[in-house]
């Protein structure tokens, strides 16, 4: 048994006799109720955030709370905010991408597969199918974040480097058909 748990076991002794005695009851030390959080906000603001991000998912926790601290002039950490949603079944996500296509440009490719469902097999074996992407040469064109501490401001490993004009890219094009 180390140090520790001997203390313990003597606190144990102690308040179960003497302390008892002075407060007129037998109470455990381990089973004394802890005090409870203070509650920051009531259940109608609860469910005000909820409805805000049910209407605008894109609302991040720092926006909540300024739009909160405008309508009631309370002042709470986006922390809560967090909570808040997770409790409710909302988790925060990075936004996926994906390629706008106009109606325009829909209705062109419906009109392409309405014409070319029935043909057979004949016809696709003379088809060229291409495609392109682009790779940049020196860094992502998406939005880049970093952690760190308050006075690590001019730090070397926290700065993005970059170059004038954007440093490049090329477009690589496939072109694909039956054969290969």
């Amino acid at each position: 048994m180390g140090s520790t748990e001997k203390c313990a076991d003597a606190v144990k002794r102690w308040f179960r006799s003497e302390a008892a005695d002075f407060y007129d009851t037998k109470i455990d030390p381990m089973n004394i109720p802890k005090r409870q959080k203070q509650i920051k906000l009531n259940v109608k603001e609860n469910r005000a955030i909820v409805r805000q991000v049910k209407s605008n998912s894109v609302l991040s926790a720092p926006q909540l709370r300024s739009s909160l601290e405008v309508t009631t002039g309370k002042k709470v950490c986006t922390e809560t905010f967090r909570r808040v949603l997770r409790k409710h079944g909302y988790h925060d996500r990075i936004i996926r991408r994906r390629l706008f296509v106009s109606r325009k440009n829909r209705a062109a490719i419906l009109k392409f597969v309405k014409e070319h469902v029935h043909k057979g097999q004949k016809f696709w074996n003379n088809v060229v199918w291409s495609d392109e992407t682009k790779v940049n040469l020196f860094s992502s064109d998406g939005v880049s974040r970093v952690w760190g501490k308050p006075n690590e401001d001019n730090n070397v490993t926290k700065t993005l480097l970059t170059i004038n004009h954007g440093g490049g890219f090329y477009v690589v094009e496939a072109h694909v058909s039956n054969r290969g």
